[in-house]
């Protein structure tokens, strides 16, 4: 292999690795929010799951059903399962209800809501999440 092509293949992999990185982890600055300055949410609505884009699925919710996402909702890294409860993460288009911690715009416009409790279960207590600083 000439050294052009090794070079452009480094090149590459110095931008795309960082960034594929950066979507694992949930945008939101690095998926890490500062429990104490989160807002108190509950709302309910259509789940919409985005899986086209990127490497782990997006979550969003529909509260007015007119198809179009009013939040982002963030459940923690993608490889988060909370382990004292059967909560899951939602299907595309289930009907759900969110509690948790509302965040500034981070997802483009869209406001975010860390996920405390989906359906009524648990999910996490930011305050206790292990990545979370």
């Amino acid at each position: 292999m000439s050294f052009s092509k090794l070079l452009s293949k480094f090149i590459y992999l110095s931008i795309m690795i960082p960034f594929m990185l950066f979507a694992q982890m949930g945008y939101n600055n690095g998926g890490h929010f500062h429990p104490d300055s989160l807002q108190n949410i509950s709302v309910s609505g259509t789940a919409i799951v985005d899986s086209s884009t990127m490497m782990h699925a997006v979550y969003f919710l529909d509260k007015d059903g007119d198809g179009t996402a009013e939040y982002q909702l963030n459940f923690g890294p993608y490889w988060y399962e909370p382990d004292s409860s059967n909560a899951v993460r939602p299907l595309n288009g289930d009907l759900i209800t969110i509690r948790g911690g509302a965040a500034s715009a981070d997802y483009g416009d869209l406001q975010s809501i860390v996920v405390y409790e989906i359906n009524g279960d648990f999910w996490l207590n930011p305050t206790e999440a292990t990545w979370n600083m």
